[in-house]
C-alpha cells in the first residue's frame, strides 16, 4: 500500500499528517469522511472513553493538514472490500466507541471497513508516543460486588489474599487487585502478570514500571484504584488545591481526592463492572 496526494474517491482509505502519527479514515464525500474520533489535536479534552465513531467534511477531517489516498497494489485489490460496502460499514458503526490509541484506534477501524480486518502499521510509532503521554486514571466499583474470590494468577499477591481472615477485607482486598489489573491493561497496556511487582518491609507494594494507589471504604461502599506513570496517591474526602491535586465524588456521595503532579490529565472511570 503506497500513499499519494490526489483526489479521492468513494470508499477510499485516507489519511493526514496529526503531529508525528497519522489520522485515519474512510472517504464518502468531501461532505463526509467517516472516521474513529477527529485527530488527536483536533480533540486535545476528550477523554478515550467518549471517542466515538463520527463523519466530518474533509476540512474537519484534515485540521489544515493534506489529504493523502491509500494505493493499493494488486494484491489488496483483490482483497479490498467493494466501496459500496465499505462506506456502508463505516456508517453503520458511527457512534460506534470502545476506543483504544494502541489496540482499537482510526487505522485499526479504517482498514477493517476497506479491506475487511483490523491492522495498524503504526503500532511502534502509537506505543511510543502512548507510553510518553502522562496519565492518571481513576477506575471505582461500588459495593456491594457480588464477584467470586478465584486466583489472580501472581503467587504472591494470591498469598497476600489468602492470609487475609475476615472475608469481608479479602473481598475487598481481592476487588482492589483485580480492578488494578483491569486499570494497568487498560490504561498503560500492561498485564498484571508481566508487571515487576515488589513489596517492601512495610507491606506497601510496587508495580514497575507502573504507579498506583489503592483505596477502599465499606463505610462508603467504594473501592477504587488510581494508575499512572507517575507517582499517585488515594485520600478519603475532599482536600484544597494545590495545584497537585484534585477532589471528585465517584456515585453520589463518595469524595476522593487524586494527588499527582499533573492532576490535569485526570481521567474518572467509575462503576466499573468486573468479570
Amino acid at each position: 500500500m503506497n500513499w499519494t496526494l490526489k483526489e479521492a474517491n468513494f470508499g477510499d482509505m485516507v489519511r493526514v499528517k496529526s503531529g508525528s502519527i497519522y489520522h485515519y479514515g474512510v472517504f464518502v464525500s468531501e461532505d463526509e469522511i467517516i472516521q474513529f474520533g477527529l485527530a488527536p489535536a483536533l480533540r486535545p479534552s476528550v477523554k478515550p472513553c467518549d471517542v466515538e465513531v463520527c463523519s466530518s467534511d474533509v476540512d474537519g477531517f484534515l485540521g489544515g493538514g493534506f489529504l493523502e489516498v491509500a494505493v493499493l497494489d494488486k494484491k489488496e485489490a483483490k482483497k479490498r472490500r467493494a466501496p459500496k460496502d465499505t462506506v456502508a460499514m463505516a456508517r453503520a458503526r458511527l457512534g460506534e466507541k470502545g476506543y483504544h490509541i494502541l489496540y482499537n484506534n482510526c487505522e485499526h477501524f479504517a482498514y477493517e471497513c476497506v479491506m475487511g480486518e483490523r491492522y495498524c502499521s503504526q503500532t511502534d510509532l502509537v506505543r511510543s508516543l502512548f507510553k510518553s503521554l502522562p496519565i492518571v486514571d481513576l477506575y471505582a466499583l461500588h459495593l456491594p460486588c457480588d464477584m467470586p474470590l478465584s486466583k489472580t494468577g501472581v503467587k504472591e499477591i494470591d498469598a497476600e489474599i489468602a492470609a487475609i481472615s475476615d472475608e469481608k477485607q479479602k473481598l475487598v482486598r481481592y476487588l482492589e487487585w483485580k480492578l488494578f489489573e483491569y486499570g494497568a491493561e487498560r490504561s498503560l497496556g500492561l498485564k498484571l502478570s508481566k508487571l515487576k511487582l515488589a513489596r517492601d518491609k512495610n507491606g506497601a507494594w510496587s508495580a514497575e514500571p507502573c504507579k498506583f494507589a489503592f483505596l477502599s471504604s465499606e463505610n462508603e461502599s467504594l473501592v477504587a484504584v488510581a494508575v499512572s506513570r507517575a507517582e499517585v496517591a488515594l485520600s478519603l474526602g475532599s482536600s484544597e488545591s494545590d495545584g497537585k491535586s484534585v477532589s471528585v465524588t465517584l456515585g453520589n456521595s463518595s469524595v476522593v481526592t487524586i494527588h499527582s503532579d499533573t492532576p490535569d490529565k485526570l481521567r474518572i472511570y467509575d462503576n466499573i463492572k468486573l468479570k
